[in-house]
């Protein structure tokens, strides 16, 4: 199986994929992001807590899902010849423009928010598709042939 990715590290690197996505969703949304959410301009356009707090489910299944198929597209991809982390960087580049572009556009012109917290949804999330792209990579790299 010289160069495939085993299907017991793509499940590994899933699961380490959602909590490392989990976790800088939290820093970026929870505490980064978190005082302008919380400014008067935004308070009516956003669920109130508890409600948030009750929906949490349907937020950790999007991350699951996320996590394995982002695992899946970077195992599809993977070309043994080229560095790992450079492809996981790339993969996360690539999805995280994808994801966060198309995601955080599409608010933009749904819910009155600025430009610049729009600006900022990309930019955070292809920084943190980045790092889930690269912690892929280094979980998935298969042990050189014998």
């Amino acid at each position: 199986m010289s160069g495939a990715i085993e299907r017991k590290k793509l499940w590994i690197a899933a699961a380490v994929a959602f909590v490392v996505l989990y976790g800088l969703e939290f820093v970026v949304h929870g505490l980064l992001l978190g005082p302008i959410y919380r400014k008067p301009h935004y308070l009516t356009l956003w669920n109130p807590e508890h409600v948030m707090m009750g929906r949490m489910p349907a937020m950790a299944l999007a991350y699951a899902v996320a996590s394995i198929v982002f695992a899946m597209i970077y195992a599809q991809g993977y070309e043994p010849s080229k560095s790992s982390v450079g492809q996981g960087l790339r993969c996360g580049l690539l999805l995280g423009t994808l994801v966060s572009t198309f995601h955080s556009l599409i608010d933009f012109a749904v819910y009155p928010v600025s430009w610049k917290l729009a600006a900022a949804w990309v930019a955070a999330g292809i920084a943190v598709f980045c790092v889930v792209g690269v912690v892929i990579a280094l979980i998935c790299t298969p042990k050189p042939a014998a």
